[in-house]
């Protein structure tokens, strides 16, 4: 039987190096969502250490002028704002790792859908080729039972002729030295003794 050949396997290949290309592109994204995540968690840390400045600047406001803390104001205020712009930036590349994520759990949907079919072909082929070799085999063995039974007449015949008695045609022969009875099935030729003469 022929080797097995899934016909579908071009295109089940080309799924795969779709699914490869979402996963790098899915890897990219992940990355800008992580370095978004970062800065917006960087720029709170931020706000959290100048607003505690802010406050113990405000306990000693005493030795500073209203333009400083106007200034510490602003600052903070400007931290915020950067916060929140980092903070729709994450929501902005999260959206895209939702598309992306998506993108790929049909990417892998649709591959596993050809491989499936594939291993299904493929274990149809495994079965034609067992039963091929099944019927093969069938044919073998019903030879060889006929070849048997062709064997198994022929020496049936050789022991019914060694053990027929002697005739007339046979008084060529001498009868106290008589050799083994030998069969060659294949030209049916039987040997009775020794020949005197």
């Amino acid at each position: 039987m022929k080797r097995f050949q899934f016909r579908l396997e071009k295109l089940l290949e080309l799924r795969r190096r779709a699914e490869r290309d979402v996963q790098g592109e899915l890897s990219a994204v992940q990355r800008r969502y992580r370095v978004a995540l970062d800065e917006r968690e960087g720029l709170r840390e931020e706000l959290q250490r100048r607003s505690a400045e802010f406050r113990a600047f405000r306990t000693a406001a005493a030795a500073y002028t209203a333009r400083d803390v106007g200034e510490q104001e602003e600052y903070i205020d400007a931290l915020a704002s950067r916060i929140d712009d980092a903070g729709r930036r994450v929501d902005v590349v999260r959206k895209e790792l939702e598309k992306v994520t998506g993108r790929l759990i049909e990417a892998r949907r649709k591959r596993r859908a050809l491989e499936i079919l594939r291993e299904r072909r493929l274990a149809d082929h495994h079965i034609l080729e067992a039963r091929e070799e099944r019927i093969e085999n069938d044919e073998v063995g019903e030879w060889q039972r006929r070849l048997h039974g062709r064997i198994d007449e022929g020496v049936g015949a050789s022991v019914r002729i060694a053990a027929a008695p002697l005739t007339a045609v046979d008084s060529e022969y001498d009868e106290t030295e008589l050799a083994p009875v030998s069969v060659d099935v294949d030209k049916a030729f039987f040997r009775v003794g020794r020949r005197t003469a």
